[in-house]
């Protein structure tokens, strides 16, 4: 089995009250990811021994190799064509870069001018509307 350790650090800012007349400095988080390889064969067994240790496998991000993409905790594990770990990273880039193409300013919609046409009246309501 082969391990692949990628360790981050990222700033996070608490609420911004101040403690005793002194801003609060933001808190410097620590973030360790493994990445696993390994022959198919030991594939139920690492499941196993990682359900016993209360410890669930997540999609991996920054593989540095292009493998069949085998999860005991993802049914696609299962399959004999399993995705490869080059389109998990490509399909996870596309749907940030689709996701920021999408995202647009709702707000703005709102705040238009034109008057919108009136809908007609239900037909469960039963008092007339008035104009």
């Amino acid at each position: 089995m082969h391990l692949q350790l990628l360790h981050s650090i990222k700033r996070e800012h608490g609420s911004s009250k101040k403690a005793r007349g002194r801003p609060i400095s933001p808190k410097i988080v620590s973030y360790l990811s493994v990445i696993l390889y390994g022959p198919l064969r030991i594939f139920e067994h690492v499941g196993e021994y990682l359900d016993a240790c209360g410890v669930y496998l997540q999609d991996p991000e920054g593989c540095n190799r292009n493998v069949r993409y085998r999860n005991p905790h993802r049914l696609s594990g299962l399959f004999p064509d399993a995705p490869w770990t080059i389109e998990q990273e490509m399909d996870r880039l596309n749907y940030q870069y689709e996701t920021i193409q999408r995202s647009v300013d709702y707000l703005a919609e709102v705040d238009s001018k034109q008057d919108l046409p009136e809908t007609a009246a239900p037909c469960s309501l039963m008092t007339p509307l008035f104009r």
